[in-house]
């Protein structure tokens, strides 16, 4: 698709930022930017996403059969989305106030958070006592009733125990409440940029909508990737043993292609933007030079020529693709 990078191009970008051989902009810049923290998208999180979606997929259905010993109006309960986020990116999803229980689930060393939407706690409070509609428009005060923060506490409750059964098939863990909040902000375990996997639940009722949230913090998650139930860290298959040694012979038999990188210089993109036919750009003598194969410095070596031929003569090996071996 045009105009898409692909995943090895991708790469390519995220290993130059982090090496920082690439310009992202400065104090000088003449257009506006917004600042993007690459750090909060971890690879191995957002290969999570798909296992903890079906789990909160069939999470679904317990949240309708629990909403539905309060009012039987909720016509549907699914998955919204599962996103990667934190509290200042999710706090104006997750109005003030909300119905927010702190869990705490080993062995998850971070507190998980579990949410219901003002909106909903409306609705479903509205409708247990016999309202028809929405409750939401009619309301004066943006604060929780007694009667709403009490119905509202014992269904979350109700939630919380069942948890436990919908993570069971990617993790064993044991959720209980330690506090209750209004505002996710107030969660004083939690950062305000600390990675979070978020899953929204889409409660459906004939004329009006709410969410649920469950939210998980990503540094309680990342210790236990290893325990994790997933395709992902199952043992691999048996194979013959006679396969590997055959396969790095047929390897080191392959032809590469050798690289020798006379002179590297770093300048900035607009610079180079502007550069045209005849300007020049000062580089090192080029006495050394790297040698790269595939991309990766292997070699250090001296340029000259050798029987009339340019030539690059190996001083220093830099590392050994197959020291594995040697183990």
């Amino acid at each position: 698709m045009a105009g898409v990078l692909d995943q090895e191009e991708i790469d390519a970008l995220m290993g130059g930022l982090e090496a920082g051989e690439l310009e992202t902009g400065g104090e000088d810049s003449s257009t506006s930017s917004k600042e993007f923290d690459f750090s909060k998208h971890h690879y191995a999180l957002h290969r999570l996403l798909p296992d903890i979606r079906e789990v909160h997929t069939a999470y679904a259905e317990t949240l309708h059969e629990k909403i539905g010993k309060l009012s039987s109006a909720a016509n549907q309960v699914e998955v919204d989305e599962v996103i990667v986020t934190d509290l200042d990116e999710l706090g104006p999803r997750l109005a003030t106030p909300c119905r927010l229980a702190i869990i705490s689930a080993p062995p998850i060393s971070r507190p998980m958070l579990l949410a219901v939407e003002s909106d909903l706690v409306f609705d479903i409070v509205n409708r247990y006592f016999g309202g028809g509609n929405s409750l939401r428009k009619t309301r004066v005060s943006e604060k929780f009733s007694s009667t709403e923060l009490k119905l509202s506490e014992l269904l979350v409750e109700d939630m919380v125990t069942e948890l436990a059964s919908a993570w069971q098939p990617l993790l064993d863990i044991s959720p209980s409440i330690t506090g209750w909040e209004v505002d996710p902000h107030a969660v004083d375990a939690l950062t305000e940029q600390e990675a979070l996997v978020a899953t929204r639940f889409k409660v459906n009722f004939e004329s009006s909508e709410g969410g649920i949230w469950v939210i998980v913090p990503w540094l309680g998650l990342e210790p236990l990737r290893g325990k994790f139930k997933t395709s992902d860290n199952l043992a691999l298959p048996n194979t013959d043993p006679q396969w590997q040694p055959l396969f790095i012979e047929g390897l080191e038999e392959a032809s590469v292609e050798v690289v020798a990188i006379l002179a590297e210089q770093k300048i900035k993109l607009k610079h180079a933007l502007q550069l045209k036919k005849g300007d020049v750009i000062a580089i090192n003598d080029p006495k050394e030079v790297d040698l790269k194969v595939g991309g990766v410095r292997l070699m250090r070596a001296q340029f000259g020529t050798h029987e009339g031929n340019m030539a690059a003569q190996v001083l220093e090996i830099l590392r050994s693709p197959m020291a594995h071996r040697q183990k």
